[in-house]
């Protein structure tokens, strides 16, 4: 092996004893996938006719299940709606090995749905954007109705708790502030 690289084995088994708490807008991605042969008599715009659903976790909820399939042991803080897709991407977080730590609010659950022809052409997204009030507060909004059980959970041992990672510029970035509040609050 040339000096200076390394066998993917040693970061992928240094993510076995890795803890993480993502925070962020949890969404709800959905692709509704089938053909379009025919335009709609209404408008001039394809009929999909839907052969496949699918659903999967999008936003903070995606990066804290990429990490969680990783081996990552990862805890997702954020915001749902009281609803059908926030029931749904709760049951997705778990199925992805995610604990989640999630406040549940009075707007919908951020939804984005795509539609799809042909399997890979997207003609369309629909948006359900939730409570654009809370979003636009940031992450720290997103953390406060659960910071206590957030702080409980991941600070009993703040060895533990090895990156806290929250949007900043449409991407997810190290909060070392956070993680130090974090880790003070579960010292007291």
């Amino acid at each position: 092996m040339p000096v200076g690289h390394t066998s993917i084995d040693q970061p992928l088994g240094a993510a076995a004893t890795t803890r993480a708490l993502v925070i962020g807008d949890c969404m709800l991605d959905r692709d509704d996938q089938g053909e379009a042969r025919r335009l709609s008599p209404e408008a001039p715009v394809p009929v999909v006719s839907v052969a496949r659903r699918a659903a999967s976790p999008g936003g903070a909820a995606n990066v804290a299940a990429g990490l969680s399939a990783l081996g990552v042991t990862t805890t997702l803080a954020g915001l749902v709606g009281n609803d059908d897709g926030g029931r749904e991407l709760l049951d997705l977080v778990r199925l992805a090995g995610v604990e989640p730590r999630i406040a549940v609010g009075r707007a919908c659950t951020v939804t984005k749905t795509r539609i799809l022809a042909a399997g890979r052409h997207q003609l369309l997204r629909l948006d359900e954007d939730g409570d654009r009030e809370v979003r636009e507060a940031g992450s720290d909004a997103l953390l406060a109705p659960n910071f206590e059980a957030v702080a409980a959970l991941e600070c009993r041992r703040p060895t533990i708790l090895d990156c806290v990672l929250r949007p900043r510029d449409g991407k997810f970035h190290t909060d070392l502030r956070l993680r130090e509040v974090l880790f003070a609050s579960g010292n007291k």
